[in-house]
């Protein structure tokens, strides 16, 4: 019982990091000395440090990771960015290729449409599951 006792007073006793606790505050989510600020096509990236607009980014997954990368003090800025974009443009492809599926009655054109909406979607959870590696 003693060893558990021992164990508990190791925990407590060291720092505590702050991105392990994020907190949701109306359409803001604060991580450590940042925090996202989500609107309906972007997620912008502040310092409370500097005030300052660090980054914005298509999907929050990227701007989570991309705020425990900086709380980390780790350089992946322009990998995060660029798997953002990766994230972006193939989200709004597979956009444009559910209403080509949708409208059109041709089934060799749904047939391709739906080959490339597999292919495009694929990408998205590829490149959300990079970014998650980043958060973890």
């Amino acid at each position: 019982m003693s060893r558990l006792a021992d164990d508990l007073k190791d925990i407590l006793s060291k720092p505590i990091d702050p991105t392990l606790f994020p907190q949701k505050v109306g359409n803001k989510i604060n991580i450590g000395s940042f925090s996202i600020i989500c609107h309906r096509d972007k997620h912008t990236v502040k310092s409370y440090k500097t005030n300052e607009i660090v980054a914005e980014t298509y999907s929050k997954t990227a701007a989570i990771a991309l705020v425990k990368s900086l709380s980390k003090r780790r350089n992946n800025t322009t990998q995060i960015l660029d798997l953002d974009r990766i994230i972006m443009k193939n989200y709004i492809d597979c956009m444009f290729y559910k209403n080509t599926m949708n409208k059109s009655k041709d089934e060799t054109k749904q047939w391709i449409t739906q080959t490339r909406f597999d292919i495009s979607w694929e990408k998205v959870n590829d490149a959300k599951k990079k970014l998650e590696q980043f958060i973890w």
